[in-house]
């Protein structure tokens, strides 16, 4: 898998490409504390769009759920959105939105990346991104 990041102002996207594996999505905090100022974040967009194939199982979810969500109290004022538009991924992400709810309250699964930005833009957040990616 590909991971290209984007390290901006009150933000970070992560753009991930090819095979999606479990140590691929175990890597999001890890990404997330790589910003320059991690604690003055509004926002992570993982932007699953050209990933594919998905090797992960509910498991996985479930434990990356279970495993970040301690860490990601310190950022519970975050606006987390994923991208997932691939029949099999959507499921799964919807499952782990559900799992870090009670850490993570402003989160989104999106099957598009205009809806993703179009969401941050609900909440008041300046994303700066450009719909087409």
């Amino acid at each position: 898998m590909a991971i290209t990041l984007s390290h901006l102002e009150n933000g970070l996207e992560v753009s991930y490409s090819g095979p999606l594996v479990a140590a691929d999505i175990n890597r999001v905090l890890e990404l997330l504390l790589s910003h320059p100022r991690p604690f003055a974040l509004e926002f992570y967009l993982g932007d699953f769009s050209g990933s594919g194939p998905v090797q992960l199982s509910p498991e996985d979810v479930q434990h990356f759920a279970g495993s970040q969500a301690p860490a990601l109290e310190c950022l519970r004022d975050l606006a987390i959105v994923i991208v997932t538009p691939q029949p099999e991924l959507y499921p799964m992400a919807l499952s782990w939105q559900e799992m870090l709810g009670a850490v993570a309250s402003r989160t989104k699964v999106a099957r598009s990346r205009g809806e993703a930005l179009a969401w941050l833009e609900e909440l008041g957040i300046q994303h700066g991104l450009d719909a087409s990616g």
